[in-house]
């Protein structure tokens, strides 16, 4: 099929005017020019978010990120803030491979230098895993079916401990967004302040199938449990989280 581009010049005066109309009406338009819109106090206000939370990820004992400044904060004009980054979780083995019993790295690895020379070791009898009252093993043959008991109650012990740790590590994201999401006074009572998690590869997040938590409030919400017209409780049950 052939097309035809053009026409005569009276048409293709009209559609350049049509085009200049239609553009300048877009941009006095507060519905079009809303990525336009964000103030500097708003900007300033995210940026201040962001160090907040960046913060309390360095400082927690249950959340793991990868530098100190992990958090990214943007405006969308249909809905709030959002800030988001990517976490683990503390004193869980990081794999190479994405399946069980390959390059099973623990934590407690240490790194000396001197004398020309680095020397890396790691601490065994530190490991959160090994039961501290447990007795050496003896010398010579070894026990298979009690050596996979002794593996089966370690693998049962760190979900158990991931489970308290990925529960704690959410209970501080809320609070921090029911402490400091109002200070957000440049967005409206109907917008929201959300966190977004990407989560690590984690037992328990394979586990539960999961790879996305959502922390996210009303500033509306935020703002009448600020000014005493709503109870921190009723704002926490109004809080919305999802895990995905």
């Amino acid at each position: 099929m052939t097309r035809t581009f053009g026409g005569t010049l009276a048409s293709r005066l009209g559609l350049a005017l049509a085009l200049i109309v239609t553009v300048g009406w877009m941009l006095a338009d507060p519905a079009c020019a809303g990525a336009q819109g964000v103030s500097d106090r708003l900007k300033r206000q995210i940026n201040v978010m962001e160090k907040i939370i960046d913060e309390i990820l360095v400082d927690s004992p249950n959340l793991l990120v990868g530098s100190s400044s992990p958090s990214n904060g943007l405006y969308l004009d249909e809905f709030g803030a959002v800030f988001s980054f990517e976490a683990s979780l503390v004193g869980s083995p990081s794999r190479i491979f994405d399946f069980d019993g390959v390059f099973d790295f623990r934590s407690n690895i240490h790194v000396e230098s001197g004398d020309n020379k680095v020397i890396i070791w790691r601490d065994t009898n530190a490991d959160e895993d090994e039961d501290e009252d447990e007795e050496d093993e003896d010398e010579g043959e070894i026990d298979i079916e009690k050596w996979k008991e002794k593996e089966e109650a370690r693998k049962m012990k760190r979900a158990e401990k991931e489970k308290e740790r990925y529960a704690a590590g959410k209970e501080e994201l809320i609070v921090a967004l029911a402490d400091y999401g109002e200070t957000l006074s440049g967005l409206d009572d109907n917008q929201w302040i959300a966190i977004a998690v990407f989560l690590g590869k984690n037992h328990i997040f394979k586990k539960e199938r999961i790879s996305r938590l959502v922390i996210r409030a009303r500033m509306s919400d935020l703002r009448a449990e600020a000014s005493g017209r709503l109870t921190r409780d009723a704002l926490l049950n109004r809080m919305v989280v999802d895990e995905y």
